[in-house]
Parts: C-alpha cells; structure tokens; sequence
C-alpha cells in the first residue's frame, strides 16, 4: 500500500487566544500573563509543550480545567497527564497542605522549576499530552483530548508547587492552531496480538537497530521529485488521478461532511464531475465510490457508503446533495471512513486509490472496536493506494 499526504499550501501556526480574565485579588504581584508570555510547539513525539515566560512574583504554574468559581461553589480541578512523562512527571505539588509526592502518580500539569529558554531567558516547561484527564472517579471528572480550541487554564502563582497559601492569578487561554497538517498514526495493535509479518503502516516503521551492509556501488542520481499538487481539493484530486497508470481504476473519495467543510464541498460541486470527464477517457474501465464521513456523536451519521459506478450523472446527484453539517468536536471519524472504503466495496480494478479529503485530525481514541492498525491492514490487503488531502483551517481570533 502506497500513502500520500499533501495539503493546501499554508503554513503552520499554534497559539494562544485570551479569554476574558478572571484574576483573584494578588495586590501588588505580577502575575497576569499575557499572549506574548506564553509558547506553544507541537512535540514530534505527539502532543504540545508550553512555555511560560518566568516573572519575579511567579514560582509556579499549574494548567487547570477551568476558572475558580468566585462564589466557591463548584470544584475546580487540575488537569492531569494520564501516564509519567520526562518534563512534569516527576514534578511536586501542594494540595490541601502536603506536597504530593512523584510516587502517588497523580502526573499534575504543574511546572515550580524555570529552567533557561532562548525566547523568554527564563521559562516554565509543560507538556500537553493527546489527552489530558481532569477530576476523580468519586467526583466530577472527564478528559480533553488538546488540539484546535482546547481551553487551558494557566493558574500562576506566587509559591512553588501551585501553593494556595498566597496570592494565585487564573490566566484562562484557548489554543489555537491555525491551519493543522494531520500526521497519520501509527497502526494500533489489538491487545495482546503480534502479527506474524510486518504490520502495514501508513508511516515510515520505528527505528530499528540493524547490521549495517557494505555500501552498494554508485548509482545514478534520480532525478528530485515533483512538488506535491496545490490547489483547491478538486484540483488535488485531478492530480491524483494523472498520476495513475494503467487500464482500469477503481477510486474510493473519502469526504469530511461536518460544518467547518462548507467552503470544499461547494468547490466539488463546481469542479469534480468535469474534472473526472476530463481524465477518465484514459481508462478503459473506471468506477468511483464515495464515503462520507463526519464525527463520532452527536452526529447524524459516523459514516455513509455511495457504491461503485461508473455514471458521472448519478455521482453528481450525490454530490450536489452534500450538506456540510455537525462536528461536535475537532477531530473526525477517519479511522472509520478508511475502514469502510476498504471492506465494504467490491475492489475489481488493477489500480485501486481512496482519496481522504478533510480538514481534521483523526481522533485519539477510537469509538467503537475499529482501531488504525485494523484500517491499514485491510487498505494493505486490498492494494488500496492512499492520497491523505489536508486543509488548513481557518484562523480563530481572540
């Protein structure tokens, strides 16, 4: 199975959107902290770390769930890491008067140590896992997966261990990714299962210790690749197509249906039935399906299958009828939609393509028993080639 991932050109931004403040009474402290405070990177092995510039009357920081109820009626938790990680894992906090030591496990997202930053001089360091969990079994209690509007509550204060002490400062943001580039996964494993052969993976395998063979004579140099196709996603789709050889395709478009996708689905409706017209006279045999796909509750529907047919007229009646609709959260079933294209259609063709078109990541946690490893082993199975076309999103203000 070949994979492609491309995107509408952008670049890529993360940061914080400023809520209204709430601060608590702290006199003369500074310990307000503004946009230009704070830092936000995405972590190559997943997740997010935080910056946080270090002011004279802040020894701490703790990432909380929400704002503190002025009336104190409601609780207000810390969120938490679900397992140990190298930056806050072995960090102390305060609670109710004793220090929390690193061995109760409770892995808060709280930072007493400023440690030396290139931006900020000094800096707290946090990191922001795929799912931050918040509360206790006995109380209220949930988890967020952080990505695109994820809220955070910085709460600053003026002794280590976010000691309640003294004075404290809630700094309530949003984070904010300006257009997201959708890394694939890797293949989830069932639990307990080892495949007897190499698992099929839609990304590059982990890295291996290996005997390193001698070096193979001189070869020559190929020549570089074509840039990846730019354009609106009619257009990438178009490029897919020209880049297939061969007498007979078969094409699965995977389509992304909630409400943030109204702007892409009318650009298919304008240009994707003339622009097949325009390619498949290439082939000898040509059929597309469709599945359309959306989130995971309280959606209408997780995903809708359209079958094969080789009638543009009636591939266009499906088409105008799409209504972008629902979403109720950032990330999208698309774990779903590829398992769906890659089971549920009766594969013929020698040249086999599924175009995911969307402008979301996929979600943490799957919803029902399908997990990505399942996705990417039938998709291996079938000879399906993938083409992953990402959009970025738009621009959220403070």
């Amino acid at each position: 199975m070949k994979t492609r991932q491309h995107r509408i050109p952008g670049g890529t931004h993360l940061a914080l959107a400023a809520f209204l403040l709430l601060p608590l009474a702290a006199g003369a402290l500074d310990l307000r902290l503004a946009p230009g405070d704070l830092r936000v990177e995405r972590n190559p092995a997943g997740g997010f770390d935080l910056y946080v510039r270090a002011k004279p009357d802040i020894n701490s920081v703790l990432l909380v769930e929400t704002t503190k109820d002025p009336n104190g009626k409601a609780d207000n938790f810390a969120y938490r890491a679900e397992k140990w990680n190298p930056v806050n894992g072995d960090e102390l906090r305060l609670l109710n008067g004793k220090l929390l030591p690193p061995q109760n496990k409770l892995y808060s997202l709280i930072s007493s140590k400023a440690l030396k930053d290139d931006a900020f001089g000094l800096a707290f360091h946090i990191y922001l896992p795929a799912v931050i969990v918040y509360g206790y079994t006995w109380s209220r209690s949930g988890s967020v997966a952080v990505g695109n509007g994820t809220f955070v509550n910085i709460r600053a204060f003026q002794k280590p261990y976010a000691d309640y002490g003294a004075a404290f400062l809630d700094n309530p943001y949003n984070i904010v990714v300006k257009e997201l580039r959708t890394p694939l996964p890797r293949p989830e494993l069932p639990p307990g299962e080892t495949p007897a052969g190499k698992a099929p993976s839609l990304l590059p395998s982990p890295l291996e210790v290996v005997e390193v063979p001698p070096p193979p004579p001189p070869q020559p140099v190929p020549p570089p690749a074509p840039p990846p196709p730019e354009g609106p996603p009619s257009a990438q789709i178009g490029a897919a197509i020209d880049a297939i050889t061969g007498e007979r395709l078969d094409l699965v478009v995977c389509i992304d249906t909630t409400d943030s996708m109204t702007p892409y689905l009318e650009d298919l409706k304008k240009n994707l039935i003339k622009l097949l017209k325009d390619r498949i006279a290439k082939f000898k045999d040509f059929r597309i399906g469709l599945v359309l796909f959306k989130d995971y509750w309280p959606d209408d529907y997780i995903t809708q299958k359209v079958p094969f047919t080789s009638d543009l007229k009636q591939v266009n009646g499906y088409i105008m009828g799409l209504k972008a609709k629902g979403g109720a959260d950032v990330p999208e079933a698309i774990r779903e939609a590829f398992y769906v294209a890659a089971t549920d259609f009766e594969w013929q063709a020698d040249r086999r393509l599924a175009v995911l078109l969307t402008d979301a990541p996929i979600h943490t946690r799957p919803k029902g028993g399908i997990t990505w490893y399942d996705a990417a082993k039938a998709l291996s199975d079938k000879g399906i080639e993938v083409e992953v076309l990402v959009i970025p999103e738009a621009e959220v203000v403070k």
